[in-house]
C-alpha cells in the first residue's frame, strides 16, 4: 500500500511487483480537490503566502485543546475536501470563528477521515 498524499494528488494505491516492474492500482484517494490543495486555498484565504502547509500547521499547533471539526466526507475508498474547504471559507468571509481553532480540530479530524478512508479502500479491494 502507498498514500501519496501531496499539494496536487491525494491517491490511495495498491502497488505490487509485476514481470514489468511495478502493477499500481488506485484503489481509493481524493473525489475532489487534493489535501494540499485544501491547505493551501485555506492558507491564501487566510492571508498566508503559497505553499501555506507549513504556516498552517504552525497555526493548527497553537490550539492545544481537543477540537471536533466538520464532518469529513469519505465513500469506497474515497475522501471529500471540498466541504470542510467551504466552510473555512464561510467561517472567514463571516469573521465568526477562531481559525487556529477551526485549523487544528479539522487536522485531527482529517487524520481519522484518512484512516477511515484508507480502511474502506483496503476492505473494498
Amino acid at each position: 500500500m502507498e498514500y501519496n498524499l501531496s499539494g496536487g494528488t491525494t491517491d490511495f494505491l495498491y502497488v505490487s511487483p509485476d514481470e514489468r516492474g511495478l502493477s499500481i492500482t488506485r484503489i481509493g484517494g481524493s473525489s475532489d480537490i487534493s489535501a494540499g490543495q485544501f491547505i493551501d486555498r485555506v492558507g491564501v484565504a487566510m492571508g498566508l503566502s503559497f505553499p501555506a502547509g507549513s504556516a498552517i500547521d504552525t497555526l493548527a499547533q497553537q490550539y492545544s485543546s481537543v477540537v471536533r471539526g466538520a464532518p469529513v466526507f469519505y465513500k469506497s475508498g474515497e475522501i471529500s475536501f471540498s466541504g470542510p474547504e467551504s466552510q473555512a471559507q464561510r467561517y472567514m468571509a463571516e469573521k465568526s470563528y477562531d481559525m487556529t481553532k477551526w485549523l487544528n480540530g479539522h487536522f485531527q479530524l482529517f487524520g481519522t477521515g484518512w484512516k477511515s478512508s484508507l480502511i474502506s479502500a483496503v476492505k473494498e479491494e
